[in-house]
């Protein structure tokens, strides 16, 4: 004899509840060191299809529209955008960032996912994800907080012109030792939307990138 739906439910629960716990341990390893924090799996919850299968069991307790929502953002995969600097240093005679100089940062990617439509436990869920904000931590222990991705960098730029809204400049070379490693911890806001009611969950996605920062010696004559 099989489980029976309540013990079903229970075990989902608490599958619920670890990854819970694992999200917020990665959140808050990566507020304090973003390049060694594990994001937790969300393939770890994959019996939660069988909640529409428990509806049909009288015993199945029923799913909140917040737990329906949670699950659904859960499972919403977002894409990454990984840290871009400006300008290129690959396109420079040095292939590197120079120290002191006025660099644009910002998340190469996209900035809005939906709307997507999920379905938990007999419940029709709605999802829209908007890029709210990116923290860049930049290799040296400087941090800087961005509002939305940041903006790109183009080459009409004139040179040594400051980002208008995310920029940096190193004060030391990683040059010769190595690069420094640039992270991006975008911060997507999921709107759920099951029948009348809604909530907002953010979910923090990294991503990083190598870059080489050195001095450029003027020779005055």
């Amino acid at each position: 004899m099989g489980p029976s739906a309540k013990e079903v439910w229970l075990k989902q629960v608490a599958q619920i509840r670890r990854y819970n716990q694992q999200f917020e341990s990665y959140e808050r390893c990566l507020a304090t060191s973003s390049n060694t924090c594990t994001a937790p799996d969300r393939n770890a919850l994959p019996e939660l299809a069988a909640w529409t299968d428990l509806q049909s069991d009288t015993a199945a307790p029923t799913l909140s529209p917040s737990q329906a929502g949670a699950i659904a953002v859960a499972r919403l995969r977002l894409p990454l955008t990984p840290p871009k600097v400006g300008p290129d240093p690959n396109l420079n005679k040095w292939k590197m960032a120079a120290v002191g100089y006025p660099l644009w940062i910002w998340a190469d990617g996209s900035t809005h996912v939906g709307p997507v439509s999920d379905s938990v436990g007999g419940l029709s869920v709605s999802l829209d994800a908007r890029l709210a904000k990116t923290v860049f931590r930049m290799g040296d222990g400087g941090t800087v907080t961005c509002t939305g991705a940041g903006t790109p960098y183009k080459n009409s730029v004139k040179p040594g012109t400051a980002s208008p809204t995310c920029g940096y400049r190193y004060e030391k070379p990683s040059l010769p030792k190595g690069n420094y490693t640039v992270t991006a911890i975008s911060y997507w806001a999921v709107t759920w939307t099951v029948n009348n009611t809604s909530g907002v969950i953010t979910v923090p996605v990294a991503a990083s990138a190598p870059l080489p920062v050195g001095e450029v010696q003027t020779l005055v004559r």
